[in-house]
């Protein structure tokens, strides 16, 4: 009755990644991978930084398309249209994941399982393989309370309570919960009683690569002057049935018959909204493709003039106006906070509800081509700059590399051995690293698919300063006290911590910062940060850092610790000195200090796109905006950039370690290169003993 298909390991899937990294298991009930792009991207996104995934999903043709993804599917249920026909797809999908979570574990246990809801019931099958130690990720991409509503109008019932309850009880047994959107993550926060830090928000947006604009196609207009595209599924909750009404008035009513109206996507709305388009006598008008391929999308939206979102939720931030952003095409939209919070003036907005508004505001675009393109480049410049999954995905990784990659990772994990020591794999991997970080050629390129912004931030063409140095040598403090002191945002590349970033710009011959740190503080800091790094290897690597900038010595300025931190706007006045640039310098008042402080205290409750004022792209009077409108609180525990009570009780046990007979060697060699890169003046100035400073 049931076919459950295995897709076998191939050499694409070994290629792109390590089979012996972390394995993670993705499950989502009610689309299949090949048409289900934020799971393509996060299962991609895994395997490319070293994670074996496993993925179960419905079946379907384009499953096998993706390198690196080991896929377990099933035949898919046929759709629920009654709560019935809901609840026996629901029960039919749950069983044939359960089935099959249990026959991955077995081949190959995974370490992490992530579940996507609604429906909000794949916690129960988690729940068990958490007692045997494994992470939990619930990816939240809609809430089933408000698709309840939507549906069927009320917010009352038995059903209705069950999906509250079924919501709660699956935030709270998961490790993380992940999130599309600040107001999901609002919500969630607000109704659920989660603790601080465990909602992160991981935007939706498109792949830059993957949304290539082709050459326009003439005949998708139909004959006709203009060309406009709805894209997506069509659910109820997507009210395409709205779109059609407003093309009815824009038609009919307003006697406008030179546009003509492209509605690519499936769903359960679609026959409907076929039928009615034909109803209202504007057949002629639109074309309901159905399901499409990336190709035919990429054509249509190419050959576009602007774009409709007839959604009607406030919390929903569409992916579909992504995907009209990046094609430089404007749209218009019901005037709602996530569709303005993403879009700004890149969207022409109508009341909501109002479809005689929507039909008026695409009158107006038509009829305004300059208008048209210059929200096209805001549109555009949005994803570049913030939207776009190339800035989303470190956030995701940042999800996984907590749960499985830090000092709680469960017993057998590669990077520690059974007996809490180290394991051999990861100081192979840690002294690898230290060595290809010293090579631009090498490490540049990994480092920018690795890191796309906007922290850290590789150097490349737009790099007006570099501040960088060997970890924990006040380098987040370093970066908020430049930006803060200047007028209009530096755009800097700076916390890759790699000597490969220094000589870079060296070559390139761009102002540079390199901060330096007695060698005492730097090793105990950075070992209470990463346990996972043998103090012996952490000196060498401290040692080789600066030893293999040496020879660059005059492409750079030194910024030494205790210098940074009492007095950075001396540091930024030989900055200028060397370079004849004229970069404004911090003053170590009470009131700047202060806001300093404050910004790095935060640091780990902004929105990754808020970090971009470290990198230059979100100014201070945005940042500050951002900060009051939020009301931001440093969470609880602290974070690891700033000082905190625990770090130091861990660094003062560290001390013993530090004194070992067996690491004089090492510990001299990398004194001796501290006095040699920052001069006898900072030799001096160290004590001999850990600072009580601790800014990374």
């Amino acid at each position: 009755m049931f076919r459950v298909g295995l897709r076998k390991a191939t050499a694409t899937e070994s290629m792109i990644g390590p089979r012996s990294g972390p394995h993670v298991l993705l499950v989502v009930e009610n689309v299949a991978l090949a048409r289900d792009h934020r799971l393509q991207k996060q299962g991609t996104t895994l395997a490319r930084n070293g994670y074996r995934v496993s993925v179960i999903c419905r079946a379907d043709p384009g499953n096998r398309r993706y390198p690196g993804l080991r896929v377990y599917d099933y035949r898919p249920p046929v759709d629920g249209t009654s709560t019935l026909g809901y609840v026996r797809e629901y029960v039919y999908s749950w069983l044939m994941a359960a089935y099959l979570t249990v026959k991955v574990f077995r081949n190959e246990p995974f370490d992490a399982i992530q579940v996507a809801g609604p429906p909000d019931i794949y916690f129960a099958l988690a729940a068990p393989f958490k007692l045997l130690g494994r992470r939990l990720v619930v990816d939240q991409k809609d809430l089933s309370p408000e698709l309840y509503e939507v549906r069927y109008g009320r917010r009352t019932g038995v059903l209705y309570r069950t999906l509250c309850w079924l919501e709660r009880r699956s935030h709270q047994v998961a490790d993380r919960v992940i999130t599309a959107n600040e107001s999901f993550e609002n919500l969630l926060n607000a109704r659920g009683e989660l603790p601080a830090g465990k909602v992160s928000v991981v935007g939706n947006g498109p792949i830059l690569s993957e949304m290539q604009v082709m050459p326009p196609r003439p005949d998708l207009k139909q004959g006709r002057r203009f060309l406009c595209c709805w894209v997506g599924f069509m659910g109820p909750q997507d009210r395409v049935d709205i779109a059609v009404r407003a093309v009815d008035h824009l038609v009919n009513a307003l006697g406008r018959r030179d546009c003509h109206f492209a509605f690519l996507g499936d769903g359960e709305e679609r026959a409907a909204c076929e039928k009615l388009a034909k109803e209202l006598g504007i057949g002629d008008w639109v074309t309901f493709t159905g399901w499409v391929e990336r190709q035919t999308v990429s054509a249509y939206l190419s050959s576009a003039d602007l774009c409709l979102e007839s959604n009607l939720e406030d919390i929903i931030a569409p992916v579909k106006v992504m995907e009209y952003m990046v094609f430089g095409l404007p749209f218009v939209s019901f005037d709602l906070r996530e569709t303005r919070a993403m879009a700004g003036d890149a969207a022409a907005y109508a009341e909501p509800g109002d479809v005689a508004g929507l039909a008026r505001q695409i009158q107006r675009l038509l009829d305004d081509p300059l208008r048209r393109v210059e929200m096209g480049r805001m549109g555009r410049l949005q994803v570049e700059q913030r939207l776009a999954w190339d800035r989303q995905q470190s956030a995701y990784l940042e999800v996984y590399q907590g749960l499985l990659d830090g000092p709680n990772l469960r017993r057998g994990s590669t990077r520690r051995d059974a007996s809490g020591s180290v394991s051999i794999v990861t100081r192979a991997r840690n002294r690898l690293r230290t060595r290809v970080s010293e090579s631009p050629a090498l490490y540049l390129p990994l480092a920018r698919h690795k890191y796309p912004g906007p922290s850290p931030e590789v150097i490349n063409s737009e790099t007006e300063l570099v501040i960088d140095a060997y970890t924990r040598a006040a380098t987040t403090f370093a970066v908020y006290a430049f930006q803060l002191s200047q007028e209009t945002p530096v755009r800097l590349a700076h916390h890759l911590h790699a000597a490969a970033q220094v000589i870079d710009a060296a070559r390139r011959k761009v102002p540079t910062l390199v901060l330096i740190r007695e060698p005492q503080g730097t090793v105990l800091s950075q070992l209470a940060r990463e346990p996972w790094v043998t103090m012996a290897d952490a000196l060498r690597a401290y040692s080789r850092y600066y030893k293999c900038l040496l020879r660059y010595r005059k492409s750079y300025v030194i910024g030494e610790f205790e210098q940074v931190t009492r007095d950075f706007g001396a540091v930024i006045r030989g900055l200028n000195a060397r370079f004849g640039t004229s970069f404004a310098e911090f003053v170590h008042s009470e009131d700047n200090l202060r806001e300093c402080f404050q910004f790095v205290a935060l640091r780990g409750t902004l929105p990754r796109h808020m970090l971009g004022f470290e990198s230059g792209t979100v100014t201070k009077d945005q940042l500050r905006q951002y900060v009051k409108s939020h009301a931001l609180q440093p969470r609880q525990h602290g974070e690891e950039w700033i000082p905190a009570e625990n770090r130091e009780r861990v660094k003062a046990a560290l001390l013993e370690q530090w004194a070992q007979p067996s690491l004089a060697r090492l510990r001299q060699r990398a004194q001796l290169i501290y006095e040699t890169f920052a001069g006898d003046d900072a030799a001096q100035r160290y004590s001999g003993k850990a600072t009580r400073n601790d800014f990374a």
